[in-house]
């Protein structure tokens, strides 16, 4: 997972704003209660840090000490002045997702972050309701606005997490197919819609005399195929990229040093995650 946010999810942040009933009356309220705020921001970040110190689960991943406790005290109270004033744009929404990030890099449970976040909800409230002095009617109001803007903080830094979660099964899918391809007593070759070489296994690497780095991006038929069976497989080649059936071919595959192996083929085609031909598993 990347420190960057997603392409597209500051426009999935402005679809939850509007799901979740987040206005223009919400921002007045929040600059409303931006001063009245303030004075109790460093109060909030103690008792939030005292709770971290209590907590085995919570305090194991702050590892460099009082010093990194003041540190992160410091960014707590701007993260939290951010929240009040805003303004809410993509940029901020940036920001937002790389505290996720970096709280799914340092290895803290998403259920801690959530415990955090609701711990600072009830303080944020609380400072709200002893410093209100308006009509009480308006104080609702005002806190109901303070919980739709931590409701979208916090799904920021699920989507963060949630990101992790996908990466990691992704990894996981990956490293499976790689051992599957490498343990394969068989010939595992995969071309680029135009014929070029995406990836093989050992079993090939044996066969040709030539490493992955060696072939990597280089044109398969014009390298590894000798020039008279060219057509036929390109031809083969050409049918399993246009055709949801497998294609089997027979044609040599040409070793480094120049000896030739008869090699039975059968070619399919793959697509990607939209549906689109990425090229051919042979």
């Amino acid at each position: 997972m990347s420190e960057t946010m997603p392409p597209g999810f500051f426009r999935r942040y402005q679809e939850l704003q509007a799901y979740i009933g987040w206005s223009s009356e919400d921002q007045q309220r929040i600059r409303r209660a931006a001063p009245l705020l303030e004075a109790r921001l460093e109060p909030l970040v103690e008792d939030f840090y005292r709770q971290i110190e209590r907590t085995p689960g919570a305090r194991r991943v702050i590892r460099g000490g009082a010093e990194q406790i003041e540190r992160l005290k410091v960014t707590l109270v701007q993260w939290m002045r951010e929240l009040l004033h805003g303004p809410y744009d993509e940029q901020y929404v940036a920001r937002r997702w790389r505290v996720g990030w970096r709280h799914v890099q340092i290895g803290l449970a998403q259920e801690y972050v959530l415990a955090a976040l609701a711990r600072l909800r009830q303080g944020l409230v609380q400072a709200l309701s002893e410093t209100w002095t308006a009509d009480v009617a308006e104080l609702a109001h005002a806190a109901r606005s303070l919980h739709r803007l931590l409701d979208l903080d916090l799904m920021v830094v699920n989507g963060a997490y949630q990101a992790e979660q996908a990466s990691e099964v992704l990894r996981r899918e990956r490293d499976f197919a790689e051992n599957l391809i490498e343990a394969a007593g068989a010939i595992v070759l995969l071309l680029d819609a135009e014929g070029r070489v995406l990836r093989f296994n050992h079993f090939l690497e044996l066969l040709c005399g030539l490493p992955l780095a060696a072939l990597q991006g280089e044109p398969w038929f014009e390298r590894c195929v000798p020039p008279e069976e060219r057509a036929i497989a390109r031809d083969a080649f050409d049918h399993a990229m246009s055709s949801d059936k497998p294609c089997r071919s027979t044609h040599a595959l040409l070793h480094v040093n120049g000896h030739r192996r008869e090699v039975e083929w059968t070619n399919r085609l793959l697509l990607d995650f939209d549906g689109r031909p990425l090229g051919v598993l042979a």
